[in-house]
């Protein structure tokens, strides 16, 4: 059940498809969604997660988590392994575009981003993975009716090649988390959200974590993330619970940066019969994109309470709440000058 809740809680909070997962289960289903707390600027995220994962070395990987699909294929255990899938880059995911905490509505757009790749696994060890990859990316643009501004000039379809690497594991209570790549688009036409575009661009990201037993399990987490070169499709996304780089309490991807660093301080505790509590701070400065104003450096905070509570009635199908609040960093200009969210879910695995 340990595993499983990892599991449950890192699709909630971030899932990108690892290499190799600790998953336990064949299966796991999630369904709940991200609400702001009495605010009109921010939008609610649905979280819709399913994830294959079968434990044998050979087999094929499948993961959603609301809005992403993402397929791996991994051959007869060998290091070779096919990646595919799609990304909604806009309406579905990020929810929304924000300036000093005002939501850009007029900007709001529905996009794309089909890929089809291949890696190579240069180790597989037990609790140790390093693969290099190449990946081919193609964004599609779309206006959204009654929504999308008729005078957004929107970018052109593109195609994008992106070569890598990234590797993970753990080691006792360090674990580690990383990549670098390489990003060339074929053509990389001016449009309002991006006026001087760049053909190419490198990105690289890094998050290390230690865990201590004490009175339950604490965890000390730094992320970092830095580019140049990148765009609203290629930078890093800030924001509340659900976000790619999480700071309790604020706007779904409120932040777009093109370079971070965030630190992290986490607390758990197990109770018997399978309850848990959990808590956080969390921390980050970032260097903004230009895309509605000039670049800027912000530093946002809050924290975050949480349960997770297995319903024995129902074969302990267990659902998970969180509390987010932030408690620092909000825009001046914002016309709401706080932050909170509420997580709600619903899990099974089998």
């Amino acid at each position: 059940m340990r595993s499983f809740f990892l599991l449950v809680l890192g699709c909630l909070l971030a899932a990108p498809l690892s290499a190799q997962s600790p998953a336990q289960y064949t299966w796991t289903f999630a369904l709940g969604a991200i609400a702001p707390l009495d605010s009109g600027e921010g939008v609610i995220t649905p979280v819709l997660v399913a994830n294959y994962d079968p434990t044998s070395d050979a087999s094929f990987r499948m993961h959603y988590k609301t809005s992403k699909l993402a397929l791996r294929y991994r051959p007869e255990a060998g290091p070779w392994a096919l990646l595919s899938g799609v990304e909604v880059i806009s309406t579905g995911d990020p929810g929304a575009f924000y300036y000093q905490g005002r939501r850009q509505r007029a900007y709001n757009f529905a996009g794309h981003s089909p890929y089809l790749g291949i890696g190579y696994l240069l180790m597989d060890e037990p609790k140790t993975q390093w693969l290099v990859e190449g990946v081919s990316t193609r964004y599609i643009a779309t206006p959204v009716a009654e929504a999308t501004d008729p005078g957004l000039k929107l970018p052109a379809d593109q195609g994008e090649q992106r070569i890598g690497t990234q590797t993970q594991g753990q080691q006792g209570g360090l674990s580690w988390d990383a990549s670098a790549y390489r990003l060339q688009r074929e053509s990389q036409p001016s449009w309002q959200l991006n006026p001087e575009p760049q053909t190419e661009a490198h990105k690289a990201w890094g998050k290390l974590g230690y865990d201590q037993a004490w009175a339950g399990v604490s965890t000390l987490e730094a992320e970092f993330g830095a580019g140049s070169g990148l765009d609203l499709f290629t930078g890093f996304s800030l924001g509340g619970i659900g976000s790619p780089h999480q700071i309790p309490g604020y706007y779904r991807a409120e932040f777009r940066a093109r370079s971070f660093g965030r630190l992290a301080v986490k607390h758990k505790v197990t109770f018997e019969g399978g309850a848990r509590l959990f808590g956080s701070f969390e921390a980050a400065q970032f260097k903004s994109l230009e895309l509605f104003g000039p670049e800027s450096f912000d530093s946002p905070a809050g924290f975050s309470l949480g349960g997770y509570y297995p319903i024995q009635s129902l074969k302990g199908l267990p659902v998970i709440l969180i509390y987010g609040q932030g408690v620092g960093g909000v825009p001046e200009n914002s016309p709401e000058d706080y932050r909170r969210q509420l997580a709600l879910m619903l899990a099974a695995a089998f």
